[in-house]
């Protein structure tokens, strides 16, 4: 089977290099195995695949090998790149198993991982015609899982994905024109040391400084919450 034989023949080693235990190397197998197996179980869906994709499509677009097709290398994006992987990245891992090997992936490691995944993908696809998966069934089909938990943000993603014009505007009808709310001085000519923590992208709580901005939102302080790009925000797929 092509994941298996993914795992084994290339992400695997790649984990070994890193010093992963066999056990952490199967946490990181069962998620990209999921992720894989409900992409390329729904690939002849057009529009769900372009759904599903969407979040990975910009972020793809930069990755090696050119020649491979969008959609393969933003496959790998969601599926690889923002996996579960994500947390071998981060200062403080929200998966417990990862915390004795924090930071083990730099980002100097992560292109070759998803450069080289692109390229399995693409040659299996062309060899085989194909992905010849059947779709998983139930809550095991993840993304399938997902436009039925959050049918209206789904179908907002829909819309964008499969749409040929360059924008939208998807207000809900209790949504108001706002104008961005000026700047504190105080936060603009502010002094303060700064320090640099990496968080892991694939954490589903809510760290302080987002949840202090949702707070303000909420409290009507400010309008929005803006982020110039859907990986800066999250890599959860769950958190979308």
């Amino acid at each position: 089977m092509i994941i298996e034989s993914y795992f084994r023949s290339l992400l695997r080693p790649q984990l070994e290099i890193l010093g992963l235990s066999s056990k952490q190397q199967l946490l990181v197998g069962e998620d990209v195995n999921a992720r894989l197996n409900s992409l390329m179980g729904n690939w002849d869906d057009v529009v769900f695949r372009r759904t599903a994709l969407l979040l990975g499509t910009e972020e793809a677009t930069f990755y090696q090998p050119a020649s491979v097709d969008l959609d393969i290398r933003a496959l790998v994006v969601v599926a690889v790149r923002n996996s579960i992987l994500e947390d071998l990245s981060a200062d403080r891992p929200f998966t417990k198993a990862f915390i004795p090997v924090a930071h083990c992936l730099p980002d100097s490691i992560v292109p070759m991982i998803t450069s080289q995944a692109m390229a399995f993908f693409a040659s299996a696809y062309r060899e085989q015609g194909g992905w010849n998966l059947s779709s998983a069934k139930g809550d095991s089909d993840l993304f399938r899982s997902l436009s039925k938990c959050f049918p209206e943000s789904w179908r907002r993603l829909e819309i964008l994905a499969n749409s040929s014009l360059p924008e939208h505007d998807l207000p809900n009808e209790a949504d108001k024109q706002f104008q961005p709310p000026p700047l504190e001085e105080e936060a603009t000519t502010g002094r303060a040391k700064a320090k640099t923590t990496v968080l892991s992208g694939y954490a589903p709580n809510i760290d302080p400084e987002l949840r202090q901005m949702l707070e303000l939102i909420k409290d009507g302080k400010i309008e929005f919450f803006f982020t110039s790009t859907f990986k800066f925000l999250t890599r959860n797929p769950k958190n979308y």
